[in-house]
């Protein structure tokens, strides 16, 4: 009888490194890759992937290093990497890109600027916000709405604390 596992999909920050801009083990690596191999020659075995927030060249870099051939979900589950084909897709719920390239740059014009926040770089479907200063972390939600106005609507607003 097969294994009724059929993939492994782990987050990076917290499972595959101890926390966000944590460095990797490279035992961990090394195990995830031989877990690939193995998979890779025997279909009977599950390979892993990975299911982040992080963009779409973090996952692709990370790919590699565990030798990775199972699509992988970035940026919140709005794109999917497909390695083997070296195919990077965006959700096809997804509808409002000219509009959350405008939320951005006003974004990116105001509260970065302002020293504020930091959008972190390389997103193309999603937009993550961390503030600058800890005090203002739990208003961040409500000054990015105060930001963006009404271009706001077409997007949902999740605030995380950590």
């Amino acid at each position: 009888m097969g294994n009724t596992i059929k993939l492994v999909a782990l987050d990076i920050d917290g499972v595959i490194s101890k926390s966000k801009g944590a460095f990797y083990s490279g035992r961990i690596v090394r195990l995830l890759a031989e877990m690939n191999d193995k998979a890779s020659a025997d279909r009977n075995l599950p390979p892993v992937t990975v299911i982040t927030g992080r963009p779409s060249t973090y996952i692709e870099s990370l790919l590699q290093a565990i030798h990775g051939f199972a699509p992988a979900v970035f940026e919140h589950g709005t794109g999917l990497y497909n390695p083997r084909d070296y195919v990077f897709k965006a959700h096809p719920d997804l509808i409002c890109l000219d509009e959350l390239e405008e939320l951005k740059k006003i974004i990116n014009n105001t509260l970065v600027k302002r020293g504020q926040a930091i959008m972190q770089g390389g997103k193309d479907y999603s937009l993550s916000l961390f503030s600058r200063d800890k005090s203002i972390t739990p208003r961040l939600k409500e000054l990015i709405l105060e930001a963006g106005g009404p271009l706001c609507g077409s997007f949902d607003i999740i605030y995380s604390s950590d």
